[in-house]
């Protein structure tokens, strides 16, 4: 008994190596979004299997199945919390998503202590079924811009981070930036701030026709600009 024990609790890890090397890739070439969907998926299936299981080696190949699940906690989910939320918050959810693993570790020892062990897969179907509201995300942007997808790139980071002036100023930055890494340059901090002044070049020019929406995206990029002498002449001008 407990030799299966043992079986049954690697079985998530050991599948869950083939998932770290696959997820990533997918991830990459596919986008975000159906990574994780295809994660989503293979939960539900195996919590359905976990829960209709009447023998060891049932509940070894569902657990093996939930190895997807395991991996996507350190692969793609950070990704999407990275490029889906704004600097101020990435924190904060990348901080929920690890209390949440422990959080759901108690939640499936408390479950099989005090109820029916299959109790524990028909939790796992339902939280599950709940991350398939990833049918409705729009796709990373990051993702988008990396591929030169510019149309697709705005709408899903207008979706994501409204129409204000600081999104249109990100927006523009991660666009540009992903510019300048399709041509095949490096992206540096020098690249960085070149692109910054060049923009910040522009809306000076366009001043004087009053567009102070665009000054005020400016003002948020001067926050990017190092070269402290260009800095404090496009100041002086845009004030």
């Amino acid at each position: 008994m407990r030799g299966g024990g043992r079986k049954i609790a690697s079985a998530s890890g050991v599948s869950g190596i083939f998932w770290v090397l696959v997820l990533p890739y997918i991830a990459t070439m596919y986008g975000r979004r159906i990574s994780f969907l295809i994660v989503t998926l293979n939960s539900i299936i195996g919590n359905i299997v976990f829960y209709c299981s009447s023998t060891v080696l049932q509940i070894i190949v569902a657990e093996a199945m939930l190895g997807a699940a395991r991996s996507c906690i350190n692969t793609v989910s950070p990704m999407i919390v990275a490029e889906y939320t704004s600097p101020q918050y990435r924190g904060l959810f990348l901080t929920i998503e690890a209390v949440c693993v422990f959080w759901g570790i108690w939640v499936a020892n408390a479950t099989g202590t005090f109820s029916h062990w299959k109790n524990i897969g028909i939790i796992g179907i339902v939280f599950s079924v709940y991350t398939s509201t990833a049918l409705f995300w729009p796709e990373s942007p990051h993702w988008l811009a990396a591929k030169g997808r510019v149309e697709k790139c705005t709408s899903a980071y207008r979706w994501l981070h409204s129409s204000s002036n600081k999104s249109k100023a990100e927006l523009e930055f991660l666009i540009a930036g992903n510019k300048v890494e399709n041509s095949g340059n490096v992206i540096t901090e020098s690249n960085k701030n070149n692109l910054a002044v060049k923009r910040l070049t522009e809306v000076v020019a366009a001043s004087n026709t009053k567009e102070w929406t665009r000054i005020t995206s400016a003002v948020e990029l001067l926050l990017l600009v190092k070269d402290q002498e260009k800095y404090a002449e496009l100041t002086a001008k845009l004030l």
